[in-house]
């Protein structure tokens, strides 16, 4: 807990530092229009943080898992705000800079989403176990969302451990590399579930595990529940299929489609909406 208030203190000094705004050097786009908003939250997190690490310290208060909760996580007298508010505004940003990222990349190449043959090859770290199917993988939602809802679901195949050839940083992929991807991994693994739709018509179908949408999916979700995204984030933290950034992406995905991929015009939980009553931000000081 020592070394956690030490952090704390650091971090303060950093995030007041106006000679070298910490925020202008990550310099992220769709940051831009939220720049006070996202300084106010931080501002915010490292007093409320302070304060209770210094009280846990002097012992003013237990460590407790009760403690923690409803004199932190759920917010206090002192500071009404949760942390829960800090902690998805945080996840928001994240997987906000990383959307809207790769939406620049993809927008001006003018896919034609309805005959494109997508392969995820996705590796993060030592998550194994996380993103392998497009219930857990944000990644496939996401560019569902970027084509308008247009690219067919049987085109997307997560592949894991495809090879990352040497052309996939070029413009434009050798026909060596290009036959490897379209040809030996897409086409094959796609004829295999096609031939076992078609043909194998009288053996019945296992739907989705996920029949319904959960808490945390876009257009169940309201901007404004956190507790819902609260209970997302727990979900992704308890389940090895999950990847973390779930808790928040299945949702950012859908809000920047319904709003044509402006991102000055979208909510963000736990930065713009999301207050408890009578509150609409975080304190400016």
């Amino acid at each position: 807990m020592q070394r956690l208030y030490t952090a704390i203190v650091a971090a303060k000094k950093v995030n007041s530092d106006t000679q070298m705004p910490w925020l202008k050097q990550v310099n992220a786009s769709a940051w831009q229009p939220f720049l006070s908003k996202i300084q106010n939250m931080n501002t915010y997190a490292l007093n409320m943080s302070e304060t209770f690490t210094e009280a846990i310290l002097s012992e003013k208060l237990e460590l407790t898992a009760e403690t923690v909760n409803n004199q932190f996580l759920k917010g206090n007298d002192q500071y009404p705000i949760p942390f829960n508010n800090v902690m998805i505004g945080t996840f928001m940003l994240t997987t906000l800079t990383e959307m809207v990222d790769l939406y620049q990349k993809i927008e001006p190449l003018k896919i034609d989403w309805t005959k494109a043959k997508v392969i995820l090859r996705f590796v993060a770290g030592t998550n194994y176990t996380s993103g392998l199917s497009l219930e857990s993988n944000w990644i496939g939602y996401y560019l569902n969302m970027v084509s308008g809802k247009t690219l067919p679901k049987d085109n997307l195949l997560i592949i894991p451990y495809a090879e990352i050839k040497k052309s996939v940083t070029s413009d434009k992929l050798s026909e060596e590399d290009l036959d490897y991807y379209a040809t030996k991994l897409w086409t094959t693994t796609h004829q295999r579930t096609q031939i076992a739709k078609k043909v194998l018509t009288s053996i019945p179908d296992i739907t989705s595990t996920r029949h319904n949408p959960i808490p945390g999916d876009y257009g169940y979700s309201s901007a404004n529940n956190i507790d819902d995204f609260i209970i997302r984030l727990k979900f992704s933290l308890a389940n090895s299929t999950e990847i973390l950034s779930n808790a928040t992406a299945f949702w950012m995905a859908g809000e920047l489609q319904s709003k044509q991929w402006d991102y000055t015009q979208i909510d963000i939980p736990g930065i713009t909406t999301g207050f408890p009553e009578s509150i609409s931000e975080y304190p400016s000081e």
